[in-house]
């Protein structure tokens, strides 16, 4: 039976600038960086991308193969643009996602624009893609943090507007 969990896409700099691993886990993102970080004495990993997919297996299966041609030195290290990296995962999971977001709505933060990707041409002429490329949101966000927070705020006004309505204050 299939497993929900992530894809995620890490980097640790002073492997190289268009170095990436890319693999699969059932644990959060925070969790999963902890684990590689607690393994590594050579720099830490960030986290540049991760999307929830509904077949972990058979997803990072398909990565692993889609992107054989650009093994890195060590196992489960790609070598390559991040734009190209972005665009081979993102057709290669598709399939799998679990949820209809927006194409490359799970970039962290800023990061994708630190790494000068400018997104990948899928369909359309050059011309439409620069223009969604140009609206594109300068920081996407953490949908986990944000949306926590959001929600927060909401139940705060809420039991605001609850205690006025009884309470008259």
């Amino acid at each position: 039976m299939p497993q929900y969990g992530i894809i995620y896409i890490v980097q640790n700099r002073k492997l190289g600038d268009n170095v990436f691993k890319v693999g699969r886990s059932e644990l959060s993102i925070d969790e999963k960086l902890e684990e590689l970080n607690g393994s590594t004495e050579n720099g830490k990993f960030e986290s540049v991308a991760f999307f929830v997919v509904s077949d972990i297996i058979s997803a990072d299966e398909s990565c692993q193969e889609n992107l054989a041609s650009y093994k890195g030195k060590d196992p489960g290290l790609f070598e390559l643009e991040f734009a190209e990296l972005m665009s081979v995962v993102n057709e290669t999971i598709a399939p799998y996602k679990a949820f209809d977001y927006e194409r490359d709505c799970l970039l962290i933060g800023g990061r994708s624009q630190e790494l000068g990707e400018q997104k990948p041409e899928v369909s359309g002429d050059k011309e439409d893609s620069q223009k969604e490329a140009n609206n594109a949101p300068p920081n996407q966000a953490k949908p986990t943090t944000d949306a926590l927070v959001f929600l927060i705020i909401l139940i705060v006004i809420g039991l605001a507007a609850i205690w006025k309505v009884y309470y008259g204050e």
